[in-house]
């Protein structure tokens, strides 16, 4: 790269990017890493490019599929991604008023899952929106599981790579723009072989060696909430 006058890379991408990213400066070529990705579970930062344009693409999926399931009288299973972590199906979940939200950070009850919704149909309620984060559990076998141990049809839709494209929302057009500009002013300022990263509502440059102890979970007040509202 120096041949071609490259003085320094900028790397946007997840975990994978900036294990590269990483690995070229150790070779002692300068690099600073943005954080893209969807599931929002990077090191060094608080936010990844490309998360609230995933949640608002699920959140407008679930609204128009609560529409059937209210007319059909159904429970409607979403499968969304996040292998690891749980941001997507939490968020999601909370915004779009959902009944239960399954992630990878808390143990999957099923059967406490088949009471909640028992309940929430003897409540009168006509539709139940359970969101499983695909590291949870899958979800065909949240819906079969409902099938034998309930009285509800269930139904399930997978999201698959609909969450991955599209336009980015406006906060993350303007985030990406803030993340560049630090990026560019770290390098011009001598500073770089670090992450740029949202931390406490700012946009900070973060060493790689200090980032790998910046691990953000997903929020457990968020979390207790979605299920307390969901009741």
């Amino acid at each position: 790269m120096r041949e071609l006058e490259i003085d320094a890379l900028v790397v946007i991408g997840g975990d994978g990017s900036m294990r590269g990213a990483q690995a070229l400066s150790r070779l002692g070529f300068p690099t600073i890493t943005i954080p893209g990705t969807i599931d929002n579970d990077m090191m060094g930062t608080q936010y990844t490019l490309g998360f609230d344009t995933t949640v608002n693409t699920v959140l407008e999926s679930v609204n128009k599929i609560r529409d059937t399931a209210f007319s059909h009288d159904r429970v409607a299973v979403i499968e969304v991604m996040g292998r690891e972590a749980g941001f997507i199906a939490l968020n999601a979940g909370m915004a779009s008023g959902a009944e239960a939200v399954l992630v990878p950070e808390h143990p999957v009850d099923l059967a406490a899952l088949c009471r909640h919704l028992e309940e929430s149909h003897r409540m009168k309620k006509l539709s139940s929106i359970v969101i499983v984060a695909e590291g949870a559990a899958k979800g065909a076998d949240v819906v079969d599981y409902i099938k034998e141990h309930t009285y509800l049809s269930p139904n399930l839709t997978v999201l698959g790579y609909v969450q991955r494209g599209g336009a980015p929302s406006a906060y993350d057009a303007i985030m990406a723009g803030r993340f560049a500009q630090k990026a560019v002013d770290s390098l011009l300022a001598g500073t770089y072989n670090c992450v740029v990263g949202l931390i406490d509502n700012r946009v900070v440059a973060t060493p790689y060696s200090e980032a790998e102890a910046l691990r953000y979970p997903i929020d457990e007040n968020l979390f207790h909430l979605v299920h307390l509202l969901g009741r």
